[in-house]
């Protein structure tokens, strides 16, 4: 059977399996080119990315950086920030699923081979205080930097809102793969070949070889 027949066949039998295939590969040719365009200075990216959009990466200049590896997959909705003086480091042969977030303002490093599935959310900061008097000034410093105020009404906290992030940093080592819905928050390392379960949360170390889960993840079975 030639392959005239072969594409036929298919398109008659599996319309839908064939539109979405196609749909992705024009996705993923477009990407390509279009991050030739817009990737920023500050983010280096290895040979053959494969990314259904061209807006993966941003680092905030001048001194933010993103390193990502070779043979790197990211599918629709796939965000890696870093802010400041944030570094995220990425290995060779990694898969982001749909809609997986990574926000850095530290250090994120991902080893090679690593599968991460669909909303996961990785930081390595703390993304508001843990102090309620400064929680509350951030909120009205947010809404007044939004929208003008027409209220005679006075803001109780005059002084302008500075985050002061409190950040540690992250370490997934080669081979690791985290489940969808997990959280991965400032401060934990997660050894070698282990995996996350689906809608985890870790905030420490996980030892390599063995099965997590839970909020906060624990260890629930060796690997070896």
């Amino acid at each position: 059977m030639g392959l005239i027949s072969k594409i036929h066949r298919t398109i008659t039998k599996r319309p839908f399996f064939f539109l979405k295939y196609a749909r992705e590969t024009l996705l993923f040719i477009n990407s390509y080119f279009l991050l030739k365009i817009f990737k920023p200075k500050n983010v280096k990216t290895g040979a053959n990315l494969h990314s259904i959009s061209p807006f993966v990466f941003q680092a905030e200049m001048p001194y933010a950086h993103i390193d990502a590896g070779d043979d790197m997959t990211s599918w629709g909705g796939v965000k890696i920030y870093a802010w400041g003086k944030g570094e995220v480091k990425i290995g060779n042969f990694c898969s982001f699923g749909s809609k997986t977030i990574i926000h850095c303002r530290d250090s994120v490093q991902i080893g090679n081979h690593t599968l991460i599935s669909w909303n996961v959310l990785i930081t390595d900061f703390d993304a508001h205080s843990l102090k309620l008097e400064e929680r509350m000034a951030e909120i009205e410093y947010t809404k007044n930097m939004l929208w003008p105020n027409f209220s005679k009404k006075q803001v109780k906290h005059k002084s302008i809102y500075t985050p002061g992030f409190i950040t540690k940093p992250i370490i997934i080592e080669d081979g690791v793969w985290i489940g969808a819905n997990a959280t991965i928050l400032k401060g934990s390392k997660i050894g070698r070949g282990s995996i996350i379960g689906a809608n985890a949360v870790v905030s420490g170390e996980i030892p390599p070889m063995c099965i997590a889960a839970g909020n906060p993840a624990r260890v629930v079975r060796s690997l070896t």
